[in-house]
């Protein structure tokens, strides 16, 4: 095992899932994933994490292949779940610490919109309200990969379009979702 992406492919494969299952599992899309695998794409350390959360994965193993593959003791506790939103509310802290009006009230009303969103799960029966959370966590993911893909100094503009389809999907998605959902509550 050489590289991260054929470990994430031996977990895959003892996990006995296909890509599109792993994908599913983790919120992400099944050619991000084929990347990983691939070595064409490096996954990003929230993703890591991630694994290592859901499938109790040793960190040390999964990064640098060193160690067991899984944990000895598998507890799905919230610690780091806590310490990634602690971090996301810091980072969030430090955007908001602008001296600019402007600034701040860019970055203000975008939380308060991606609040907003989230929220409007939560009408939603608890199998419902999960998925709606993965539909809006995916378009989330991808539209950071957009972002971080246009901003590479060499963006791959078929990468590039491949994302931005993926999120207009998302975006298709979420809308369906949401008219399904709450229509059929309303006439109830």
């Amino acid at each position: 095992m050489n590289s991260i992406g054929d470990r994430i492919k031996e977990l895959r494969k003892s996990e006995d899932l296909t890509q599109k299952e792993f994908a599913k599992r983790l919120l992400v899309s099944q050619s991000y994933l084929s990347g990983i695998e691939n070595g064409n794409e490096i996954p990003t350390n929230k993703l890591i994490k991630l694994i290592c959360l859901e499938f109790g994965v040793n960190e040390n193993w999964l990064c640098s292949n060193s160690g067991d593959m899984y944990d000895e003791v598998y507890e799905n506790n919230k610690v780091s779940l806590v310490e990634e939103s602690n971090e996301a509310l810091l980072k969030m802290m430090l955007l908001l610490s602008t001296k600019s009006n402007v600034e701040y009230g860019y970055y203000s009303l975008s939380f308060a919109e991606l609040v907003s969103t989230l929220r409007y799960g939560q009408d939603l029966d608890e199998e419902l309200k999960m998925e709606y959370l993965e539909l809006v966590q995916k378009f989330m993911m991808n539209f950071s990969q957009v972002v971080r893909l246009s901003l590479a100094k060499n963006p791959n503009s078929v990468a590039v379009e491949s994302c931005k389809a993926e999120l207009s999907d998302d975006l298709q998605n979420i809308y369906n979702f949401l008219g399904n959902e709450y229509n059929v509550q309303n006439k109830v």
